[in-house]
């Protein structure tokens, strides 16, 4: 029996293509000493959370109309990244949300994992991206506020 070629692609250029033109990632091949996939770009920015925050979020924009978006998972540091387009932002979101340890860079640069099954390596997708759907940095900041409010209500209640 023969197997075709993954979706995504085998050379590190096609992988970059999947992540172009099937998930609507601003990918880019970085050739910057070692060959990677990232992806950077003016309408693109990450929110990153500590773990126990990322997966909160994560199952909180599944259960709500509309849907997660990709998001990895850093080997290194447990946090979760989340993808996002660029959005209109609240003021007070920068500092609300450094309290809880949550980031949001806009126009980031990212590593980001090679398209396929998981791997070991240093950054794997929880959420694969899978077409074009990016939700906006509004949507997850949304998300992480709503967590916030109910792991603060269940400690008081405690």
């Amino acid at each position: 029996m023969h197997v075709g070629a993954p979706l995504w692609g085998t050379t590190l250029e096609e992988r970059c293509d999947y992540y172009r033109e099937v998930c609507g990632i601003p990918a880019f091949v970085s050739t910057d000493g070692v060959n990677t996939i990232r992806a950077g770009g003016d309408d693109f920015c990450v929110v990153t959370t500590p773990p126990h925050l990322g997966a909160a979020v994560r199952s909180r924009m599944d259960d709500v109309p509309g849907r997660c978006g990709p998001a990895l998972l850093s080997a290194l540091s447990g946090r979760w990244v989340f993808l996002a387009r660029v959005g209109p932002l609240d003021i007070c979101a920068d500092l609300e949300l450094a309290a809880v340890n949550v980031g949001i860079t806009d126009a980031a640069t990212l590593l980001l994992p090679v398209p396929g099954p998981p791997s070991t390596a240093q950054r794997t997708w929880v959420v694969p991206p899978t077409d074009t759907y990016l939700p906006t940095r509004d949507w997850i900041i949304d998300a992480v506020r709503w967590c916030r409010e109910r792991a603060g209500s269940v400690g008081v209640q405690r």
